[in-house]
């Protein structure tokens, strides 16, 4: 007992107390600066060691030395006889009552005493949702940049695999590197949270990466961390995986057994094979050819240091597809190569997202099947965050299935998870046209061109709308023209700007830009889609068929190229051939009582009515021509907000050309013109039903 009044005596313990919470407060400033300032991660360990040795020190002194108003004495030198406080014990007490307010204020904050909004509401807030923003390179060399951005986008697919979350794709994010806003600021622009902030610095075998998660409802951070560690690949996916960890449970996600295991696979353990990875991964991004030709090379290179390497076979397959779709690549040369890596991708990871994503691009390029949405909702299961996935399988559905009611809502998923991406966006845009939507479509083709307004697709989409839905060829060609100078190597430009010539009566310009648009893609379907038409048009019947027999070729679902052969052949006295054709691409004209009309098969049906027409075939004619015109007469009525489509190319005398379109014989001319909703005159199909003879 007589130690521990000695102890009191000497506030020893007064002394400990305040060293301890004093200690505290240092550490707590420790662990917010050392991030922000970008101190290596032992400055926080030194801070915590420095603290530890200096306790003991502190209580020695404090068991030593009194301060006094006269000055510091030894304990010896003072009266040991118990007295009223001094000054002293007032200062040490001061000193607690003072930290442990601090302390306090903290924890309330922290843990939201008070039913202030705090961590636990975060996730909730808004489905529990996290922007990770573009890392910032703090390497010396400007090339580790490849590096940097491929540590970023391996993070968000690595948090795209976990189901809780809901996490910003690098479209949207990318457009914030640098910016200026504040963090909550970028948060409501993403529909976010959270944002994690992060930088990563190498120096010859060694990666430092600070990462600091942050509350966007106050701009408080939740969680700092710096990482310093020898770099290999296994480094590279642990450190990845444990910031994935600390984001899940930061944000309240529950993890299953199959995203726990997916946070800490090692896809290689080949540092240098994960760099070539990287490097192709980038070179992805812009889509231009010299650049996805890299990829592949890069992809081929990190397969040949790993062949192990899963992600590198599923990257490679989406290098070629992407070769396919933006490239020179033809289907037959693609789909071997494809094949071959989509395979070796799924058997050595067959619950790979990304692998089950690039067989369903496969699928696609194979032509129809119900394997295709299949492997799309495998890929969404293996990666629920993973924006490209719903993208895709909401285009399968709109473009391959006709059923834009259910692409609708998986665009949208895919806007949810990218929310600035103007290929996403303009997408929604075809799709609520594509549901008679107009103004809808308008809007939102207005709203792609005010997020991303140097896009040139944007512009050619709602050309498209101006032209075809609203019949304003003027401001249709002003967005063609405006389109070709953001980008003059557009294939879809052109053959926009032929169209529209072609319409105006100008075939000299119409043939010119159709002629380029051939040049720029000599395998691109509409190229001669479009130049059937141009030829057409100008009275060149025998470069029409050429062209309708090139794009049917390309792809044979489209039926104005079958149009085009079709009369070379009744012309030559094949009527058969080309029924036949009809029948085996549309089966459904020959094997329903009363077939299905709708915007795919609509053209197609007409030119069969027309073939059934000429062989006096009258009840087929009626069978197949009924349901189609009560098609087209919704198809007009719901074109505009008056019910009834006007026939725009009379009332702007624009397209005096236009009656070469027409077939054969005049009085049924309103069935065959053109499918889109301007090509449709209502008046010809009014007085096509109303005549007596037809149904006699």
């Amino acid at each position: 007992m007589r130690v521990i009044e000695e102890l009191k005596r000497r506030n020893v313990f007064r002394v400990g107390l305040a060293y301890a919470m004093v200690s505290w407060l240092v550490l707590q400033i420790t662990d917010v600066t050392v991030p922000l300032l970008e101190l290596p991660s032992w400055a926080g360990k030194l801070v915590f060691l420095l603290l530890a040795v200096g306790l003991p020190i502190v209580l020695v002194i404090a068991w030593a030395f009194e301060v006094t108003p006269t000055g510091i004495k030894l304990q010896s030198e003072l009266d040991k006889t118990p007295s009223a406080p001094t000054p002293n014990h007032r200062r040490l007490d001061f000193i607690i009552m003072g930290v442990m307010a601090v302390a306090l204020t903290y924890f309330a904050i922290n843990h939201n005493w008070g039913g202030s909004q705090g961590h636990r509401d975060i996730g909730t807030a808004s489905g529990q949702s996290i922007a990770v923003l573009p890392f910032v390179n703090r390497s010396a060399l400007a090339g580790d940049e490849f590096f940097v951005d491929g540590v970023h986008d391996d993070l968000l697919t690595l948090l795209s695999r976990l189901g809780d979350l809901k996490v910003i794709s690098r479209t949207s994010v990318e457009q914030f590197r640098d910016t200026r806003l504040s963090i909550p600021e970028v948060a409501k622009k993403l529909g976010v949270a959270t944002v994690l902030e992060g930088s990563v610095q190498r120096a010859g075998g060694q990666v430092h990466i600070n990462v600091q998660l942050i509350d966007a409802a106050n701009d408080r951070h939740l969680w700092a961390e710096s990482y310093d560690r020898e770099l290999t690949a296994e480094n590279m996916f642990a450190i990845q995986g444990d910031i994935a960890n600390v984001i899940a449970q930061a944000l309240q996600a529950v993890l299953t057994i199959d995203e726990q295991s997916r946070v800490a696979n090692v896809p290689t353990s080949n540092f240098a094979a994960y760099e070539e990875y990287l490097r192709a991964r980038q070179k992805l991004v812009s889509r231009e050819i010299p650049d996805l030709r890299q990829a592949v090379d890069h992809f081929h290179t990190a397969i040949r240091l790993d062949p192990d390497y899963a992600m590198a076979y599923a990257g490679l397959a989406e290098a070629y597809q992407l070769l396919l779709f933006y490239g020179d690549m033809s289907a037959a040369e693609t789909i071997p190569l494809m094949d071959a890596a989509v395979k070796t991708a799924l058997g050595l990871d067959p619950k790979l997202g990304e692998a089950q994503l690039a067989k369903a691009f496969l699928l696609q390029v194979k032509g129809p099947g119900d394997e295709i949405v299949i492997t799309f909702e495998k890929a969404i299961e293996l990666a629920p965050g993973y924006a490209p996935s719903y993208h895709r399988l909401g285009e399968h559905f709109r473009g391959g299935l006709n059923r834009p009611d259910l692409a609708l809502p998986l665009i949208r998923s895919a806007l949810e998870l990218d929310p600035l991406s103007p290929v996403i966006n303009i997408t929604l845009a075809e799709v609520l046209s594509d549901l008679g939507r107009y103004d809808d479509a308008l809007e939102q083709a207005d709203h792609t061109i005010e997020i991303a307004p140097t896009y040139a697709s944007a512009y050619n989409v709602k050309a498209q709308f101006m032209a075809f839905l609203f019949g304003r060829l003027d401001q249709a060609l002003e967005l063609y023209e405006y389109s070709a100078e953001l980008d003059p190597h557009s294939v879809g430009v052109y053959t926009g700007l032929a169209q529209i010539y072609s319409q105006l009566g100008d075939d000299v310009l119409a043939i010119s830009n159709i002629e380029r648009g051939l040049e720029l893609g000599p395998d691109y379907i509409f190229s001669h889609f479009i130049a059937a038409e141009v030829y057409l048009v100008a009275g060149d019947r025998e470069r029409a068929l050429r062209h309708a027999r090139k794009a049917h070729a390309l792809e044979a679902g489209f039926w104005f190229p079958k149009r085009v052969i079709r009369d070379a052949e009744i012309d030559n006295g094949q009527a058969a051939v080309a029924r036949a054709r009809y029948e085996r691409f549309n089966p459904e004209f020959v094997g329903q009582k009363t077939p299905v009309i709708h915007s795919i098969n609509v053209g197609a049906a007409v030119d069969y009515a027309y073939l059934l027409l000429a062989a006096g075939e009258a009840e087929e004619l009626r069978r197949i021509l009924l349901p189609t015109l009560d098609y087209l007469s919704g198809a007009i009525r719901g074109s505009t907000k008056s019910g009834c489509w006007p026939c725009w190319e009379i009332e702007t005398g624009h397209s005096k050309h236009w009656h070469k379109l027409l077939p054969r014989d005049g009085v049924f001319a309103g069935a065959w013109i053109l499918n889109s909703p301007p090509w449709i005159q209502s008046a010809m199909i009014l007085a096509f039903r109303c005549k007596e003879k037809f149904w006699k």
